[in-house]
């Protein structure tokens, strides 16, 4: 195919430098913007380098992980003035993001020696278009991140020194490759695979052989301190895996992963169709490419195998394969331009859905950098006021192993924060019930991530029962209770009949136990007063009534006027039902008063079913309203 003209080849490099910088700019501007820490996995820098401490190469050692160098190169920040800072810690992001994309682009001119500059801008699309790069760039607790840098090291220099043979190239491509084996578990065997596809099937040069030697025994020595350091004890303590690996089955695991992230389709159909002619067709003259698109699909198997399914973890597998599809591009655009362009098409529209997700991270991220500290000194200062941090424990027999992981995971975190932040750690109390939270007290409701349903449910009831929302933030919402009479203590308010009292509201506890019995903890006893005691009146109120069981249950009640029965009705969950009582003037005392009281019958009107464990209830009156009447009690209580 003859070369692109002067002025077309001139025209594609003005494309590339603009794209290039716009992509630049854009991704060192979003890491860089509104810089502050994430609740979350950021306790680790926030306990070291961010307040001048070293970050250990035994923090990430145990629990079957084993990737101790994988933030290291934080601890550079030590020696610079503010280099402690949030704000430090992301100038740091966006240097090792340039040095990326400065050894990616001198890659990538070497493979097209100068030329195609619009392939080169679309393999650094297929990169910034991953749906998690930027996430792994826009946080500090990715090892991914340094990982990214690492891999174009040495794939630059691998290539350079196959090229050159020059040993400065293969000393610092082993280099980089040592230090990235330790940045994460599975990264051993991407430096294995090249390393055996170039010994099983390459006559190659001493040098050659010698370096992929090197790099086979370098992921055998990761593999041997694994195991005596990690894996042997596996078998016992693997909870990392138990409480981050999805509960999916491998095919969903795989649907969920490739919905995501795109781009390893193609990588997996390049990795099938070079195995069939590197092995059958004997094809062993880009044995560089093959080693990395193999590695590339091995390294995405890895994780597959392993149940863990989030983007990040693919980001890798990303820019190995990046340099694959350049080179079998510029082939495509050597032999037919056409199919070049046409393959360039149908890529570009697998990656649009990627980078749309790329964009909502960039917005996701920095609405946590804005509002995570926020909420931390929110919930101190609510401490320093004297108020009692209570965390609500739900039935942790009802849910997963990440779940019970998480709530006492993020628990701890609150302490750490609210330590860097404030000085001080918080108090915080458990508590199985939302009775003992009280008009001085602060609610922590920590959301459960895979079980949405039951938030649902649970959040639900809180705002229907009167839990105001305070502040919500990452996993953690932050509730407090309003408007509430406790139980224990009869409330007396004095009506204007014929006026509904939306404002008064009253609310009670139950609970339902496994053998479907109901017990209330307090009979509620609504009291008001009256100025006429001659007319017979008719009060309403609205009753609700809600559990945690995924049940329907019927509860029967029977009211009492001033200690004498006068009607009985049934409450459904999830059913409003709006009572109305029948008071004739011979029950009102002459001092106008009246009290309402509320009773459980024994044998409800309609069977309960019976939950799995003991359920807590609540029930709230409200919507009170009192209007004289001269009706027949009985014509009333046929209406």
């Amino acid at each position: 195919m003859r070369l692109p003209s002067d002025n077309a080849f001139s025209f594609e490099k003005l494309f590339f430098y603009v794209f290039i910088s716009v992509a630049v700019l854009f991704i060192s501007f979003s890491i860089l913007w509104n810089a502050n820490w994430f609740f979350g996995d950021d306790f680790q820098l926030i306990s070291t380098t961010a307040v001048g401490k070293w970050a250990i190469i035994g923090g990430w050692l145990g629990n079957g992980r084993m990737w101790p160098l994988g933030l290291i190169d934080y601890n550079i920040l030590n020696f610079f003035p503010y280099g402690n800072s949030a704000l430090g810690h992301y100038i740091w992001n966006t240097f090792t993001f340039l040095l990326s994309t400065f050894f990616l682009l001198n890659l990538f001119e070497n493979i097209t020696n100068k030329k195609h500059y619009y392939l080169i801008s679309f393999c650094f699309f297929t990169i910034f278009a991953s749906g998690a790069f930027i996430k792994t760039n826009i946080d500090v607790i990715y090892p991914e991140r340094i990982l990214t840098l690492l891999l174009s090291i040495f794939m630059y220099c691998s290539f350079k020194g196959r090229e050159t043979q020059q040993n400065k190239y293969y000393i610092i491509a082993f280099l980089a490759a040592c230090y990235a084996t330790y940045c994460k578990e599975p990264v051993f065997g991407i430096f294995a695979i090249i390393a055996l596809t170039n010994l099983i099937f390459e006559t190659m040069t001493a040098k050659d052989k010698n370096f992929n030697v090197y790099l086979l025994l370098n992921s055998c020595i990761y593999l041997t301190i694994y195991y005596f350091l990690i894996g042997y004890k596996f078998q016992i303590d693997h909870s990392y895996l138990k409480t981050a690996a999805s509960t999916l089955s491998r095919i969903e695991i795989i649907n969920v992963i490739f919905s995501e992230e795109h781009i390893l389709y193609p990588i997996f159909l390049t990795a099938v169709i070079r195995s069939f002619w590197v092995i059958l067709k004997k094809d062993r003259k880009r044995l560089f490419f093959d080693g990395l698109i193999f590695a590339s699909s091995t390294y995405a198997l890895a994780y597959i195998f392993l149940g863990l399914s989030s983007s990040y973890y693919f980001v890798p597998c990303v820019i190995i394969a990046a340099p694959v599809f350049l080179y079998w591009l510029m082939i495509a655009a050597l032999k037919k331009k056409s199919l070049s362009i046409l393959l360039t098409i149908v890529m570009t529209s697998l990656l649009i859905e990627d980078f749309s997700a790329s964009v909502k991270s960039v917005i996701w991220h920095h609405s946590r950098r804005k509002n995570d500290i926020k909420a931390i000194s929110f919930i101190g200062n609510q401490a320093i006021n004297e108020k009692t941090i209570y965390a609500y424990d739900v039935d942790l027999a009802k849910t997963g192993g990440f779940y019970r992981a998480n709530v006492s995971y993020r628990l701890l975190l609150l302490n750490l924060f609210s330590s860097y932040c404030l000085g001080n750690s918080i108090s915080i109390k458990k508590s199985g019930s939302f009775s003992e939270i009280t008009q001085h007290k602060v609610l922590i409701y920590p959301i459960e991530n895979y079980r949405g349903e039951l938030h649902k449910k649970i959040r639900s009831w809180l705002e229907e029962n009167n839990f105001t929302t305070l502040v919500e933030f990452n996993n953690m919402n932050i509730f407090k209770f309003v408007k509430i009479n406790p139980i224990k203590i009869p409330f007396f308010h004095s009506f204007e009949p014929g006026v509904i009292n939306t404002d008064l509201i009253y609310v009670c506890f139950g609970k339902i136990n496994k053998d479907g019995a109901f017990s209330m903890e307090d009979s509620p006893v609504i009291k008001f007063k009256v100025d006429n005691h001659v007319n017979n009146l008719l009060v309403k109120c609205l009753i609700s009534f809600k559990n945690y069981s995924s049940t329907e249950n019927n509860i029967a009640f029977q009211v009492f006027v001033n200690e004498e029965i006068r009607s009985s009705f049934a409450i459904s969950q999830n059913a409003p039902q709006t009572v109305s009582i029948f008071i004739p003037s011979a029950l009102i005392k002459p001092d106008g008063m009246i009290s309402l009281k509320f009773c459980q019958i024994n044998k409800p009107t309609t069977e309960i079913n019976k939950p799995d464990a003991d359920t807590r209830c609540g029930f709230t009156f409200k919507n009170i309203s009192v209007v004289y009447t001269d009706k027949n009690p009985d014509n009333f209580l046929k209406e």
